[in-house]
């Protein structure tokens, strides 16, 4: 016979609930990114207006607001994190929210605002206006590096934490340094 306890249904039922919970949030979160709204109320402006264009309702368009204001596009990526829990609670897979994966989710995060940032400063989306394309965590280091290193010389840095940009190769051989 074999050692391995074979789950029950609680513990079954309560990882489904918690993946259809997780599902939920991230529906909602990405509906809310998605029908981002310049006239909508949120945190910045005071208007009341008589209809609200967000799917999230008021609450969704104060979520949409906080969000583009902190990461930018890379918002996009927190509905992405939602779905991949409530993926793997629906297939009954155990979710271990380690440190490392955490900060490694931190550093993609701030790491593509900065990007995003560094190539937009500006952009429409879905017809929308977003005044800071890679969010105010994108902004302060872009304007360190392209003051310090230039516009040419600042893309190295914040792909050197997200590989799977690629880092444009130095415009003189290495040699020269050895």
């Amino acid at each position: 016979m074999s050692d391995d306890v074979q789950p029950t249904f609680r513990e079954h039922l309560k990882k489904e609930i918690a993946g259809f919970l997780w599902l939920g949030s991230g529906l909602y979160v990405l509906l809310s990114l998605l029908s981002f709204h310049d006239g909508d109320p949120s945190f910045n402006n005071n208007l009341h207006p008589a209809v609200v264009h967000n799917y999230g309702g008021t609450v969704g368009a104060h979520l949409a607001d906080l969000c583009y204001q902190l990461f930018g596009l890379p918002a996009l990526l927190l509905p992405a994190v939602q779905f991949l829990f409530a993926w793997r609670l629906l297939k009954f897979r155990d979710v271990h929210v380690r440190l490392y994966k955490t900060i490694a989710v931190i550093i993609l995060l701030f790491s593509l605002s900065g990007l995003v940032a560094l190539h937009w400063q500006r952009v429409t989306f879905f017809g929308q206006p977003l005044s800071e394309a890679g969010g105010a965590t994108g902004r302060p280091p872009v304007d360190t590096l392209s003051g310090s290193l230039n516009l040419g010389g600042a893309p190295p840095l914040p792909s050197g934490f997200f590989p799977g940009v690629p880092v444009p190769p130095p415009p003189f051989p290495l040699v020269f340094f050895l």
